[in-house]
Formats: C-alpha cells, structure tokens, sequence
C-alpha cells in the first residue's frame, strides 16, 4: 500500500496563508513520497448584469475581456508560486500540475466538482486564506467545501501545525471506518503517529 500514489487537490488564492498547506503537504508526506499535486485557481465570477449579452455593448465587452486576461495572467502567477514553493522544498516539478479555470457554479462546488471528476484522493487548503473583507463575501470556502463534498476526503489544516500527528475521531458508523481507511491509505509510507479517538 505504501508504494501506491496519492493525488492530492491544493486550491489557491493567492494569499500568503493558502500557501501554508504547502507547508502542511512537506511535513506530513516530504519530497520522498509518491505524490501528485494539483494546484487549482478558480478565477471568480463577475457579476451577471455585466455579461449579459443582450445589454453588453462593444465597449464593455472590450474591457471584459481585458479583465479575463488580466484574470488568466493572475492564475499563472499564483500558480507558479505555489509550484516554485513546492520545488524549492524538494517535490518533483513533474508531478506538479498547475489548473485554473472560471467559476462556474461557486468556488467551492467547483473545487468538489473538480476533484470528484479526477478522482482526487483528497483536498487540502488552509482554513481561512483570504483576508476577513474578502472572506465575509466568499462566504467561507472551506466550510462550503466540507458541506458540498459530502463523503469525499477533505483536509483542512488550521493555525501552525509543527508535528506530525493526526486525530482520527472513530465511533461505529460506516463513516468512521470510511475515515480510517482513508487515513491508513493516505498516511501508509510516512512515519506519522495516528491516535484513533472514540467518547463514550
């Protein structure tokens, strides 16, 4: 099992504090292990009564356009630091691959979307990676992420993590034991201390 490669799902926005679940990714699993990394930019959505083609004259669409590729310039930019962070900790530059694309329904949605497409072994962002302003519009994506995904593998890493050790809340539902497979596969090959956690 721990030959077996782990693709994991790293959305980025472009602040400092999403760029901690690199950090995250290097401490718990290092160069060494047999992973595949995707960062993933989802540029937002503008607002509809701009877009809208029946009212959009040649003049706005001209400036929707420039901000589309100002949008695009910026992905490549946020991506090519996450992938130049991660080289620079030792990860093979080959197994990095960078994505961005439009929000189509909602960053979060389209975050799960994605990676329930790719059959992604796991999702892993930084609880708040964006300033409190941006975060009040954008609504919390790592809550909606837990929310949307449902039964699919999300990690959410939260404040300086230092140690490699994982909590795995157990009980007797299926769920649980969904959990705990996940975490034998994706820590299987590391030498992380796994406590298994169940109150009476």
């Amino acid at each position: 099992m721990e030959n077996l490669a782990k693709n994991i799902l790293i959305p980025l926005d472009g602040s400092k504090n999403a760029l901690k679940s690199l950090d995250y990714l290097d401490l718990m699993f290092g160069p060494k292990h047999n992973l595949y990394v995707t960062l993933l930019y989802i540029w937002p959505l503008l607002p509809p009564v701009l877009t809208d083609e029946k009212t959009m004259d040649k003049e706005i669409w001209v400036k929707l356009t420039t901000v589309e590729k100002k949008n695009v310039l910026m992905a490549e930019r946020i991506l090519a630091v996450g992938k130049t962070a991660l080289v620079k900790k030792g990860f093979d530059e080959k197994r990095i691959i960078e994505l961005h694309q439009r929000q189509k329904v909602g960053i979060a949605q389209d975050i799960c979307n994605w990676a329930n497409r790719e059959k992604t072994d796991a999702v892993l962002l930084t609880r708040r990676g964006r300033t409190d302003l941006e975060t009040l519009f954008m609504g919390g994506i790592s809550d909606k992420l837990v929310n949307y995904c449902g039964n699919y593998p999300v990690w959410i890493a939260g404040g300086g993590i230092h140690e490699k050790k994982v909590l795995v809340g157990v009980d007797a539902s299926e769920n649980a034991l969904r959990a705990v497979d996940h975490a034998g596969f994706m820590l299987s090959g590391t030498d992380c201390l796994v406590t298994l956690f169940h109150t009476v």
